[in-house]
């Protein structure tokens, strides 16, 4: 059997349901060259990024009960970017200063 750390970035498990991106965030996301697909991809497969250690354990229970999960990804210049999915709803793509 795999190692855990490499089912999640070896193979999607989380469904995104509908993506959404705050304009805000779009706009932070161009003017850096950052292309938002990787850090879904990411996020889909369960690397929670910088969020590892405060939701580690709160979405692999919510994988599996429901509710949200919680990855924060620092992009050029510092500034954090926070990819949230309920469980079969949405998924958003926020500026951490915007949660």
């Amino acid at each position: 059997m795999e190692p855990r750390d490499t089912l999640r970035t070896s193979h999607a498990i989380l469904p995104l349901g509908g993506v959404t991106i705050t304009s805000a965030t779009l706009e932070v996301l161009t003017r850096r060259g950052v292309d938002p697909v990787p850090l879904l991809e990411r996020h889909r497969a369960g690397d929670w990024g910088d969020a590892e250690r405060e939701y580690a354990v709160l979405n692999d229970q919510a994988l599996w009960t429901g509710g949200e999960v919680v990855s924060i990804y620092e992009i050029e210049g510092g500034v954090q970017v926070r990819v949230t999915t309920e469980i079969k709803a949405v998924t958003r793509v926020t500026l951490l200063e915007e949660a």
